[in-house]
Parts: structure tokens; C-alpha cells; sequence
């Protein structure tokens, strides 16, 4: 043969492995794009139910919370009448040990309601 053709063979025999080594790395590249995508998809889903479960948790606490708002007001208008009636029966309102349990309790409910309306707003 003649040696033009043999070197005209030779360099479009490289030229072809340089194309196999570009797909190869193309090929590559779209198992780690595969992989990504798997894992995106993934981490989307857990994200999206663990949303859901959050906004389902959420609606629990603001109705949890009106009830307290709701007993903790029935609490302050029951503990005014105990205040009026030992203040009519000349007796001291720190002597009745229930009234500083409630008072306690007021005070606790009273920061919880304020903390869980910041936290669900």
C-alpha cells in the first residue's frame, strides 16, 4: 500500500478512538446526571410528605392552642371569683394553695399561647 494511504488509515484510526474516548465520557456524564436526578427525586419526595406532615402537625397545635386560650380564659374568670369571694370572707388569696397552682398555670399557659402565635404565623 501506499505509505500516503497508510498514513491517512493510521491518523483516521486515532481520530476514531478520540470520538470513542468523547462518548465514553459522555456516557459518563449521564450516569452521574442519572444518579443526581435519582437522588433529587428522591430527597423531593421525603421533603414533600415530611411538608405535608408539618402542615398537618400545624393545624393541630393552632387548634390545641385555641382550646388552651379557651380554658386558660375560663381559668382568669374563675380565679377573679375565688379573689372576690376571699376578699368578701376577709381571707388572704395566697393562702388557698389551688390559686397559686392556677395563677402558675396562667402564667405558663399565658407564654406558651404567645410562643405557639409566633411560631405558626
Amino acid at each position: 500500500m501506499d505509505p500516503q494511504v497508510n498514513t491517512i488509515l493510521s491518523r483516521l484510526g486515532k481520530a476514531e478512538k478520540t470520538e470513542l474516548k468523547s462518548e465514553k465520557v459522555e456516557l459518563a456524564n449521564v450516569k452521574d446526571l442519572k444518579k443526581n436526578v435519582q437522588d433529587v427525586d428522591s430527597f423531593l419526595n421525603s421533603v414533600t410528605e415530611q411538608f405535608k406532615k408539618v402542615g398537618k402537625e400545624r393545624i393541630t397545635l393552632q387548634n390545641l392552642n385555641k382550646q388552651l386560650k379557651k380554658e386558660a380564659n375560663v381559668l382568669i374568670k374563675n380565679m377573679s371569683s375565688i379573689e372576690k369571694q376571699a376578699k368578701d370572707l376577709g381571707l388572704n388569696i395566697n393562702d388557698i394553695d389551688i390559686y397559686k397552682r392556677a395563677e402558675q398555670l396562667f402564667k405558663d399557659a399565658d407564654k406558651r399561647i404567645k410562643a405557639v402565635d409566633k411560631f405558626v404565623k
